[in-house]
């Protein structure tokens, strides 16, 4: 559950956030590794989508280390996203097509994809990640001055959209 309180400053709002997504994100990685949960992909993938639109929806109040967070975390749902959408295609053609060698050809690209997922989340550039965004995380280190503004008073301007519309940030 996320710590935030009405007395909530938006910089400790946006920490709670990203803490909850990024731990979420982190609780996937040993399934998607072993390969033998797709669900664990899309997990990682929509965790990963999470923390980008928190990055995004707090930006004002973040230092740019942590908006820069959001490129590698694009960089790593690429790689989730191209395994999840072969495994959403190849369950959709399982029911209208009766031609294996269609499937077949399916299954070879998402070996393929999968094995550059593993590569991805086997690299130095993925253990930085990590460890760099856990350490900014842990220490909620905020470098503009407007953090300490109550959640509840910067909230709804935040989260209002033009076209009526509402961001959810986090469920």
């Amino acid at each position: 559950s996320l710590s935030i309180t009405p007395a909530s400053s938006i910089g400790e709002a946006a920490f709670a956030v990203m803490r909850k997504n990024f731990v979420a994100f982190l609780a996937c990685e040993p399934a998607v590794m072993m390969g033998d949960d797709p669900e664990a992909i899309h997990r990682m993938r929509v965790a990963s989508r999470r923390l980008r639109s928190a990055i995004r929806l707090f930006e004002p109040y973040l230092s740019v280390r942590v908006i820069q967070m959001r490129n590698e975390l694009s960089w790593t749902a690429a790689a989730l996203g191209a395994v999840r959408d072969l495994d959403v295609q190849i369950a959709q053609m399982g029911e209208w097509v009766t031609e294996p060698e269609l499937i077949r050809l399916l299954l070879k690209e998402r070996d393929n994809a999968r094995k550059k997922l593993i590569r991805e989340l086997s690299s130095k550039r993925y253990a930085t990640l990590v460890r760099v965004f856990s350490a900014v995380l842990k220490r909620g280190t905020m470098s503009r001055a407007n953090v300490r503004a109550r959640a509840l008073d910067v909230a709804p301007q935040m989260i209002a959209r033009k076209d009526g519309s509402i961001i959810i940030v986090s469920s």
